[in-house]
């Protein structure tokens, strides 16, 4: 004999049980009969029943359990679980001031309930019960409807009662008494007077705003809804075996779970769960870690962009045989991250979500400026990595962060960034790139210049923009403390000793785009004009007859300063010059200068222009030899790029080739009236050509291209 306990506030009521006969027997056959003693409702429309003899199969029982609740139908269908949904702002004053319409349109009285979790009625889920409480002075007046999110109304107590008499704890609930034939309070469970939840709501969407429809038909009476609760049979909770079932994690939550149960999506042959993480709009660096203790397997974590997408990230034993990984979020992709095993193992784990905003110089696109002399503070031990940038020597294994600067000075510069001061904590790396974030092109890196840190240089043109990414050797973060250095390079004819000699290239003479502002310098100074501290250009001549020199700054920029000086010879030093002595010559601030000459006398030019890159032009009369030309000699191309051809009516005995430094770079004796020169080899730029024809000289200006 067994003998249900009856639930509180149901005693002397209509109530639902379910009996479930326990067999651990799987063969026999016959029937099971017993007694009913009480008023119980067969709810199992799929056992066959009469009278209350169940005819089922395997006799040999174990035991007879007596349930209530929700069940599962021996036929199948879904199962759920049962939650309730409370009312507030209650008690609700039912037609307050006095308010009465008999429609119901004027004061419907709607007292809601929300239910934020999708689920269909019918489909995977039910209305379990409405329960209520309502005081009023006569409740005969009262109609009272159950109003779905969609509108359905269903009508659960029409008029019922009369004079005082309320309803207390009343429960309506499919299967339930005739509320007609109760009495008030009616404390009990009762079937919707208008019928079935499952069959007014059939289809209804449960997600949504229900509500009680509390209508008083007559005047003269008061009264309120005291209590009202909703209980909905939603769905059983999805597991998170596969991609699309991920559960959802944020930032700050610990997570914990097994992968025993689970079955294995790929990767290693181990079991594994799966979670998404959405960021909140903006880059966040999110860490996922297993190292709290809470794992009792050997651990691995992979992330996913998308379910079916790319690996961004993975890891296998950041602590011990757990994991940890970290990975950029841009705030609103979500990610799908897999939990699994190293190898097949499997078991209980627990996972930490943190998130840190990333450094603003996280990506290429938010690179930080730095400027040449300024030394750059940070970490990366919140970056992320960067799987875009392009590997030159040095891989790129670690997080890291960018830096950019651009050099428009226009001056060819020597670029040093160091990590050697003593301010970086880890093994690092510096990558440099020229071009944009897009599309980057190596320039240089290192790893390991002094001991752990690197250091870096290269020459630029003075006009390129470079992008710097500082990172680590294999996954190594920490604090950074890096410098930049720039070192212009000096004009060739920067020392006295590198003068350029300008009668050997031919008058009129121009120095194109010296770059002034990177002279070093001098070393000494003449007699008759102090240049100690100056930082100029040289030049050097011996003019073939008396007559007048000329130099002139073409653009002068910052403190300018030109004169003449008189040496021994074409080699000698700042202290073995002499300042020539004219009005046109003075040892002071000045953009050109002019003197008279003598022949066979050696000359030195002196320019400074501190404040910009210039054109230097030297001229006069008499000085040496002028571009002019032979009568019945041609060449072409000019400009030239592989060959120049040369022709001469008489015989062409000898071509030689100059730099405007007055350095030869080619020579060829022809000894014909036709033949080519091999200018391939040539840097791109101006030079002069000396052509002897029959002993007579002439000079031309070429260009290479």
């Amino acid at each position: 004999d067994i003998t249900p306990q009856m639930l509180p506030g149901q005693a002397g009521t209509t109530t639902t049980y379910w009996i479930e006969f326990i067999n651990g027997v799987t063969s026999g056959g016959g029937a099971v009969f017993w007694e009913i003693s009480s008023n119980m409702v067969n709810g199992n429309a799929s056992a066959t029943s009469n009278a209350g003899v169940y005819t089922i199969f395997d006799p040999l029982l174990d035991g007879v359990a007596v349930l209530d609740g929700i069940c599962t139908p021996m036929g199948g269908g879904p199962t759920c679980d049962v939650v309730q949904f409370d009312a507030t702002g209650l008690p609700f004053d039912i037609d307050g001031a006095g308010d009465v319409t008999a429609d119901c349109v004027g004061a419907p009285n709607l007292i809601p309930v929300t239910v934020g979790d999708p689920g269909t009625i019918g489909v995977d889920s039910n209305i379990d019960n409405v329960t209520i409480t309502i005081t009023h002075t006569f409740d005969g007046d009262l109609d009272i409807f159950l109003v779905a999110p969609d509108g359905t109304e269903l009508i659960l107590s029409d008029q019922n009662g009369g004079s005082g008499q309320n309803y207390i704890d009343t429960v309506f609930m499919d299967g339930g008494g005739d509320i007609t034939a109760g009495t008030p309070p009616f404390t009990g469970t009762f079937e919707p007077e208008g019928g079935t939840f499952a069959a007014a709501f059939d289809g209804v969407d449960i997600q949504g705003d229900w509500a009680l429809k509390v209508c008083d038909n007559f005047g003269g009476d008061t009264g309120t809804v005291d209590s009202f609760s909703l209980s909905i049979c939603r769905p059983e909770p999805p597991t998170n075996d596969e991609c699309v079932d991920a559960f959802p994690i944020a930032c700050g939550d610990i997570v914990v779970g097994e992968t025993i149960t689970d079955t294995d999506s790929g990767g290693n042959p181990a079991n594994d769960e799966w979670y998404s993480f959405t960021g909140s709009g903006s880059p966040q660096l999110v860490t996922l870690s297993l190292c709290d203790g809470g794992t009792d397997y050997d651990s691995l974590l992979r992330v996913f962009d998308a379910c079916g997408g790319n690996e961004i990230a993975t890891n296998d034993d950041a602590c011990g045989l757990q994991s940890e990984l970290s990975f950029l979020s841009d705030g609103t992709t979500t990610y799908f991250v897999m939990v699994e095993g190293f190898g097949s193992n499997n078991g209980n784990f627990s996972m930490e979500v943190t998130c840190v905003d990333p450094p603003p110089n996280d990506e290429c696109a938010g690179a930080l400026d730095i400027t040449c002399g300024e030394t750059v503070v940070g970490e990366t031990d919140t970056a992320s990595f960067d799987a875009t940038a392009p590997v030159c020597v040095t891989g790129i294994t670690a997080p890291g962060v960018w830096y950019t600067f651009t050099d428009d000075t226009g001056l060819v510069t020597d670029y040093t960034l160091s990590m050697c001061d003593g301010g970086t904590d880890y093994d690092s790396k510096i990558t440099v790139y020229s071009g944009d974030c897009g599309a980057l092109a190596c320039v240089v890196d290192n790893d390991d210049t002094c001991g752990l840190q690197s250091e870096v240089t290269w020459q630029g043109d003075g006009s390129t923009t470079y992008y710097i990414l500082v990172h680590g050797f294999a996954a190594n973060t920490g604090n950074f403390s890096m410098a930049l250095t720039c070192a212009p390079v000096p004009p060739p004819n920067d020392m006295i000793a590198n003068s350029i000699d300008v009668d050997e290239i031919g008058f009129p003479y121009t120095d194109p785009a010296v770059a002034m502002p990177a002279a070093t310098t001098e070393a000494g100074n003449p007699a008759g004009c102090n240049i100690d501290g100056a930082n100029g250009v040289w030049y050097n001549f011996v003019p073939d007859g008396d007559g007048f020199a000329t130099a002139t700054i073409v653009s002068p920029a910052g403190a300018s300063f030109v004169n003449f000086f008189s040496a021994d010879s074409e080699s000698a030093t700042e202290d073995e010059l002499t300042l020539v002595e004219f009005n046109g010559n003075q040892c002071a601030p000045q953009t050109d200068a002019i003197i008279p000459t003598d022949a066979g006398q050696a000359y030195y030019v002196f320019v400074v222009n501190t404040g910009g890159i210039t054109d230097i032009v030297i001229d006069g009369n008499n000085l040496g030899t002028n571009d002019n030309a032979i009568e019945g000699f041609t060449y072409y191309p000019n400009p030239a790029t592989d060959v120049l051809n040369l022709n001469s009516i008489d015989t062409i005995d000898n071509v030689a080739i100059y730099n405007l430094l007055g350095q030869q770079v080619l020579n060829d004796d022809v000894a014909a009236t036709s033949g080519t020169l091999d200018v391939s080899n040539l840097a791109v730029g101006a030079y002069i050509m000396k052509v002897s024809v029959n002993g007579e000289i002439g000079t031309y200006k070429i260009i290479k291209r």
